[in-house]
């Protein structure tokens, strides 16, 4: 139908979905192609799906007797990732739809690796029945990770490193083991849920029968291992891209897709392979390893969307079947909540923070520019600077802390160019707070700015991450400007700008790592501005880390803080490490503790408001919703916690009705806190801050308020 120009708005609603569902974005060729390059703007360019993959009859997808069968699956794929036919595209950014493309081809994926069962070649999609798509949903609900949940990864492995120890010559995994005896070691602390499918006394074994046959790789590496009875210093694992090569040759995506390490079958040699001094307390709590509701939704979306295959005149489910899986609910894991700082370690953690910018921040940032310059003017490599030299170009005051080398982690030069010379753990953190290694404390100044500017800030992890150096600041450099990463709808993905006032001190923190880069640029060791947290490489290579490693790099900087500053460990001997998620609630657990111990008028001054009521108002606009239940009760549950229940009476009567107990504190802070947030999620407890006046001005104190009236002052 050919519209007049003044109707030609409706042109998506009269167009065939044939024609429609036969174009994409991020699909780079045409729609019949066997081999399909698609790009979802990818930093190396487009990726490659290749349709040519055998089925259960021995015959080829692609061939003369499949292709009903295989424009089935072209046009789901495709449909899975677009509105329907009449729906704008504004709501649907490229990011968006790669997330969908990843769940619709895992699960075609699913489908050619048990076409026996499913007889794909003879029936097609069209005889899978409500039935079938309830055991897919329970598969895609048993485990978080993806290749557990549809392709058994982990099984798979053990079985496949099992039949390895089988059928290889015992003399030869002896000569392994006997060469490199710490292929044997096995952290106890991944025996705690041990749950797979090999004898723990097989699993050394296991490991040197895959290094022998080439399925080890170090970590954070594609390379093969060439001398398996020489091996370097360094961390190693299964090499999942060449044993999914094999495990999964048939599909189309997952042979590819990388896998999650199997913790028993990671190594150390010559060395621990360590990044943090202690194992960290889970940073989220869940209800089991079961998939979350996010990504159960997402496969079930992506299965009703086959319900458009009918459109097109192509086999499909029965809508009836398709239906049915919409009130079909599997056993799924909990969202979860992030776990709580206790308030101390956030006060403490800001304060550091502060005190280690004042400090040593300049210091630091000028004495690695100072070295850096020296380096691109001769012509060498950090490392290669000399000992006498090093010395003189540091400022003096970080000699005078004790700072002696470059890094604790510096590539050593007598060594491989990967191979790091951390030593033993307990050396090595001892040396890092002892000031030794530059590098070390220049990371540890960039977790201080973490700190500090996040849990001033309090926004998310990646709208910080994603902060560019020399743009992040106003013209005034008193407001931060960032992308909000939830307001992209009706905007085509594009995110809108915001700006939240900051803090001088934060302020100072940004111009120095600013200057520093624009120093880094003007010496040519960085082609331009990056973002604001990239951290100089930790193996004294002049640069900056990969961006697009700046969240695994945010994490490591705060873990770099974290064990700097020894912040509190559990009783099991784990570390808080903290994450930016767990300073978002600072201001408003300031704001309660304040009501306790004075220091409002800080927190005023602070955020440049003069009444209290003004400071709370600025709270409750610039926090989320759920940041500040969770500051509301942690602060209620720390008070409890401390048995001070004067100003709480209603509530503790509630909790000792659930406890049996009165004395508060034999009940954990965080369960305590998870009960009332629980409460406070039913509507059963309202906790609210309430303002008043007296002689001195306006004042605050917290109530908390039971539904049923009754009200605690």
């Amino acid at each position: 139908m050919i519209l007049p120009p003044e109707l030609a708005f409706l042109d998506d609603v009269f167009i065939d979905p044939s024609v429609h569902y036969k174009h994409a974005e991020w699909l780079k060729c045409d729609f019949d192609e066997d081999v399909w390059p698609y790009d979802f703007d990818y930093s190396r360019g487009p990726k490659v799906l290749d349709w040519n993959t055998t089925l259960d009859d021995s015959s080829i997808l692609t061939g003369h007797n499949n292709r009903n069968l295989l424009n089935t699956l072209k046009y789901w794929l495709v449909i899975s990732t677009k509105l329907p036919v009449g729906e704008s595209i504004a709501a649907n950014a490229l990011k968006t739809q790669s997330v969908k493309f990843r769940y619709t081809i895992r699960l075609i994926d699913y489908l050619i690796q048990n076409a026996t069962s499913y007889e794909l070649s003879r029936y097609g999609i069209a005889a899978l029945s409500k039935d079938d798509f309830k055991f897919i949903l329970d598969k895609a609900a048993s485990n978080n990770s993806h290749s557990n949940a549809l392709f058994d990864w982990d099984e798979r492995v053990c079985s496949f490193a099992l039949e390895l120890v089988n059928n290889t010559d015992a003399s030869k995994i002896d000569r392994i083991l006997e060469a490199t005896p710490s292929i044997a070691a096995i952290d106890p602390e991944y025996l705690g849920d041990y749950n797979l499918p090999i004898p723990v006394s097989l699993i050394p074994r296991a490991r040197a029968a895959l290094l022998l046959h080439g399925y080890i790789t170090r970590v954070r590496s594609s390379k093969p291992i060439r001398d398996v009875y020489n091996l370097s210093r360094s961390g190693y694992t299964v090499d999942s891209r060449a044993l999914s090569a094999i495990l999964y040759n048939k599909t189309l995506y997952t042979k590819y897709e990388n896998k999650p390490l199997i913790k028993l079958f990671v190594f150390s040699v010559g060395e621990e392979n360590f990044t943090t001094e202690f194992h960290p307390i889970p940073v989220a709590s869940t209800e089991s390893n079961r998939a979350t509701p996010t990504a159960y939704n997402a496969y079930c979306t992506s299965i009703y969307r086959m319900g458009e295959l009918h459109s097109i005149g192509l086999p499909a489910p029965h809508i009836d079947d398709l239906v049915s899986i919409a009130d079909y609910e599997p056993h799924l894991s909990s969202y979860g909540r992030f776990r709580t700082l206790p308030s101390d370690i956030v006060f403490t953690s800001v304060r550091n923070a502060i005190e280690f910018h004042i400090k040593y921040g300049k210091a630091l940032l000028n004495s690695y520019i100072y070295l850096a310059a020296h380096a691109v003017q001769n012509g060498i490599t950090l490392p290669a600077i000399n000992r006498r030299d090093f010395l003189s170009l540091i400022e003096n005051k970080l000699v005078q802390a004790g700072v002696d080398k470059l890094g604790l982690s510096a590539i050593d030069l007598n060594l491989s160019v990967n191979d790091l010379r951390k030593g033993d753990k307990t050396t090595y953190f001892k040396n890092l707070r002892n000031n030794k290694g530059l590098i070390e404390l220049v990371c540890v100044y960039y977790g201080c700015a973490q700190v500090l500017i996040g849990a001033l800030i309090a926004r998310r992890q990646g709208e910080m991450a994603e902060l560019v150096a020399g743009d992040c600041l106003d013209a005034t450099k008193s407001w931060l400007l960032f992308d909000n990463r939830k307001s992209t709808v009706s905007l085509y993905g594009i995110r809108n700008k915001e700006a939240r006032p900051i803090e001088p001190i934060a302020v100072e923190m940004i111009n120095n790592i600013t200057k520093f880069q624009e120093s880094l640029l003007q010496l040519g060791v960085i082609n331009g501005m990056t973002y604001l947290f990239n951290c100089p490489l930790i193996n004294g290579s002049l640069g900056f880390s990969d961006a697009k490693s700046r969240h695994t790099q945010y994490n490591l900087t705060l873990n770099f803080f974290c064990d700097y500053f020894e912040t509190n460990t559990d009783k099991d001997g784990r570390r808080y490490y903290i994450r930016q998620h767990q300073l978002r609630r600072f201001f408003a657990l300031v704001f309660f503790h304040s009501s306790s111990f004075g220091g409002l008028e800080t927190l005023q001054w602070m955020l440049g408001h003069t009444d209290i009521s003004h400071v709370w108002h600025y709270i409750t606009e610039a926090t989320d919703g759920s940041i500040l239940r969770g500051a509301k009760a942690q602060f209620i549950a720390e008070s409890l916690h401390r048995c001070d229940t004067v100003d709480h009476k209603d509530l503790s009567e509630l909790i000792k009705s659930k406890y049996g107990t009165d004395t508060f504190s034999v009940i954990s802070s965080e369960e305590l806190e998870d009960y009332i947030l629980d409460l406070m999620e039913e509507g059963v407890v309202e906790i609210e801050p309430e303002f008043y006046e007296d002689e001195n001005g306006e004042k605050m104190h917290v109530i908390t308020k039971i539904t049923h009236g009754v009200t605690n002052v």
